[in-house]
């Protein structure tokens, strides 16, 4: 029973905290303006040309407005609905991996090794964050989805290891 909780709730948790993160406690810009939306400024939160990250989300929201609905948000908000179902699809398997046998949870660690690296993908390369250096998607959701994703692919790795150790020394019993 410990093997299968070690082989599971790493991915249990980071799936959680990957599909909660972009919304709460590590939030990209459009997050971060409804959540300050009643303060006057976001601290620390100023574009190259002077505009504060409010007046920044403002007109960013009227371009987008300009160049049609299927257009109206920034790269960050995809980031941040594609890490909701990568981390979705992480808690069902970390689910999975509770009820199954250590050949299959192998499989699902790697599964989830791969997912790990899908979502590393997505916030750096296929849909990414901001261009701002200073905006709260770089700044707390880019490094913080990463981190992640980099632990839960260690931890994939180290439960896979003791699921095929385990293996091996019952079939040395068996034998």
């Amino acid at each position: 029973m410990k093997d299968k909780i070690i082989g599971s709730l790493p991915t249990i948790v980071l799936g959680l905290l990957i599909a909660i993160a972009p919304r709460t406690f590590a939030p990209v810009c459009e997050f971060a303006a409804k959540r300050s939306s009643g303060m006057e400024h976001m601290s620390g939160m100023k574009d190259s040309g002077g505009m504060d990250h409010m007046d920044h989300m403002d007109h960013m929201g009227q371009a987008g407005k300009a160049m049609g609905e299927a257009h109206q948000h920034m790269a960050c908000y995809w980031t941040a609905q594609a890490s909701l179902g990568i981390g979705i699809l992480l808690v069902i398997i970390g689910l999975l991996a509770l009820f199954v046998n250590s050949q299959i949870r192998t499989g699902l660690n790697l599964s989830a090794a791969f997912i790990y690296v899908l979502e590393i993908a997505i916030v750096t390369v296929l849909i990414g964050v901001c261009k701002s250096e200073e905006m709260s998607c770089n700044v707390y959701a880019m490094p913080t989805l990463t981190a992640l994703s980099c632990v839960g692919i260690l931890a994939a790795g180290a439960a896979i290891f003791l699921d095929q150790k385990n293996r091996s020394e019952l079939q040395k019993v068996s034998a």
